[in-house]
């Protein structure tokens, strides 16, 4: 069934956008608001990568993938690039896959290379109005909401005191 959905949505030549907002719809109606941000590779199931440079036959892959499928549309994000795989999770995609050693991603495409961090991925999905959640070894958690100060100062048994806050 779903490879005939996926020949008929070929064959209707839909208009990009338009199959990206219906994709999406179904993304928000089937899995929600929240994405998973797998930090390492030892994930079940495959991501979908880009084989090609062309952006839009890789989104009509994602978007057709999320209207022929239930279960999660999982993105490599080292494979098709940051920025692509953030336009993904507007056609449909639930799940990035960064693999970030010690929560460190190289992002290449300007002379210099810049390093995003946990807070910073986190926060590209919060600004998608979307809510992030972090998979590390298998294990899900809640985004790591200090600053690396807080961390830092932070004494044993004791809460941390907002730095932030101007007590100073």
């Amino acid at each position: 069934m779903s490879t005939l959905l996926a020949r008929a949505l070929d064959a209707a030549n839909l208009d990009l956008l338009l199959l990206g907002a219906l994709a999406d719809r179904m993304r928000a109606a089937e899995r929600g608001d929240v994405v998973r941000l797998h930090l390492d590779r030892s994930t079940e199931g495959e991501a979908l990568d880009n084989p090609g440079n062309d952006a839009h036959t890789f989104l009509r892959r994602v978007a057709t993938a999320r209207l022929t499928s239930g279960g999660p549309i999982r993105i490599d994000a080292e494979s098709v690039g940051l920025q692509l795989a953030q336009v993904a999770l507007t056609f449909g995609a639930d799940e990035l896959v960064v693999p970030i050693e010690k929560l460190s991603l190289e992002v290449f495409g300007t002379e210099e290379k810049r390093v995003l961090r946990e807070r910073e991925l986190v926060g590209l999905i919060r600004s998608a109005g979307r809510v992030a959640r972090i998979v590390e070894r298998g294990v899900e958690r809640d985004p790591d909401e200090t600053t690396p100060a807080q961390r830092r100062f932070r004494a044993p048994g004791r809460d941390v005191a907002r730095v932030d806050q101007g007590d100073a």
